[in-house]
């Protein structure tokens, strides 16, 4: 008995080790490989796509639309029906708000002034993100965010 109590005072006990082997397993597979956060709070792999953007080559998919809007309607129709933010508990109806560029534009009527080839980067940004980065006046039931692509310099 004596013998037994020596040998677990000289190293940690078996269900110990197994335990700090898997906890450094999991930190390590954490840290490992990079992912994106998605619409809703989800996350996205590397390479996936994501519900809350559509990048140049998606949008160039659809090649009878005559304006960003009209391709944001067939690709993401979802970008357009606001998420309640903190105006829904005062009764107003939601309203989302367009960027382009990081500048205010307007409503997302303005969309159609745009043509698909212009755009780099269209993104839904939650409410929650919108009024952190944009404040609440305007961004307070989301944010449409347009990049636009840089001509080159000649």
């Amino acid at each position: 008995m004596s013998a037994m109590n020596g040998a677990r005072r000289r190293g940690a006990p078996w269900p110990v080790v197994v335990l700090g082997a898997a906890c450094a397993l999991g930190v390590g597979a954490c840290g490992g490989a990079r992912a994106t956060t998605g619409a809703g709070g989800g996350r996205v792999a590397p390479g996936a796509r994501s519900m809350a953007e559509l990048r140049a080559g998606e949008l160039a998919v659809v090649r009878d639309a005559t304006s960003v809007f009209n391709a944001i309607e067939r690709l993401r129709p979802l970008f357009f029906r606001p998420r309640p933010g903190p105006n829904a508990v005062h009764g107003s109806a939601p309203e989302l708000s367009v960027y382009i560029d990081g500048s205010f534009a307007g409503a997302p009527d303005v969309l159609r002034s745009l043509a698909v080839q212009d755009v780099q980067v269209v993104r839904f940004v939650q409410p929650t993100q919108a009024t952190t980065t944009y404040g609440t006046a305007r961004a307070a039931d989301g944010v449409i965010e347009v990049t636009l692509k840089r001509l080159a310099r000649e």
